[in-house]
């Protein structure tokens, strides 16, 4: 069924409960509204739910991925559809990618061969992996993602105590946290979120240290803020390369 077509038969499913519901077929209003709202609901579904499988599609087919050698494995299934129900929970655009990532991820063998991490991400941490993107909004997987870069970056190299860049509390911001905040703009200069997110990926193993940001020294004494976990969640994701990984470290 063509696109056209098939919003015309949603339509007129929708007109049809409409017109039950005013002559009376719908006896309570409630009822009526049930059935109003399960179409509408379905018709969203039905749409985001075909959104999903075309990203899925155009992404495996860049990558060239053969998919009937994917009927057999298990694996893929569960991942299909942990990315699946949480691709139907978000609006997000870069969650959304980052969800057929970790999907195309999910149908390959994944290499990692760097001078400190060497080795394959097997089932079990794409299984880890796959629940903390669910957990993690996008803000906190791109803090992560600064946590690796963040020693090459002019705001560390050329540290300022007192940036022009305040929060909406007044706050003084260096420029770290500054930098931080123009390279996230949804955490909106929120001193609390970031710790809060900080503190989260420390305690979930993925960052080295309890971070004060606000630290230049504190910052200065880690040798490598982001772990070995950490960096393999990125890779997993998409959101760094071997040669950036080997950058970090320097």
């Amino acid at each position: 069924m063509k696109k056209n077509e098939n919003h015309n038969s949603i339509t007129k499913n929708v007109i049809k409960a409409s017109v039950k519901g005013a002559i009376g077929n719908v006896p309570i209003l409630g009822s009526f509204f049930n059935e109003y709202f399960s179409l509408i609901e379905e018709n969203i579904n039905q749409n985001k739910l075909q959104e999903w499988f075309d990203e899925i599609e155009n992404k495996m087919n860049q990558l060239e991925i053969d998919v009937s050698s994917l009927s057999n494995n298990s694996f893929f299934y569960y991942s299909l559809n942990k990315t699946t129900k949480i691709f139907m929970e978000t609006e997000i655009k870069e969650k959304k990618q980052l969800l057929s990532n970790a999907l195309c991820n999910c149908s390959k063998t994944i290499h990692l061969n760097t001078n400190q991490i060497f080795g394959i991400i097997d089932e079990d941490k794409k299984r880890i992996f796959l629940i903390f993107l669910e957990k993690y909004t996008v803000s906190q997987i791109f803090l992560l993602l600064y946590c690796l870069t963040y020693k090459r970056r002019d705001a560390f190299l050329l540290f300022t105590e007192n940036s022009k860049c305040y929060t909406k509390k007044g706050e003084h911001l260096n420029s770290i946290e500054t930098d931080i905040f123009c390279f996230i703009p949804e955490i909106d200069c929120d001193i609390g979120l970031l710790n809060f997110y900080t503190l989260q990926l420390y305690n979930d193993g993925f960052i080295t240290k309890k971070i004060d940001w606000s630290n230049i020294n504190d910052l200065r004494s880690s040798e490598q803020l982001i772990t070995d976990i950490g960096i393999e969640f990125l890779y997993f994701l998409n959101l760094c390369n071997e040669k950036e990984i080997c950058e970090s470290f320097y």
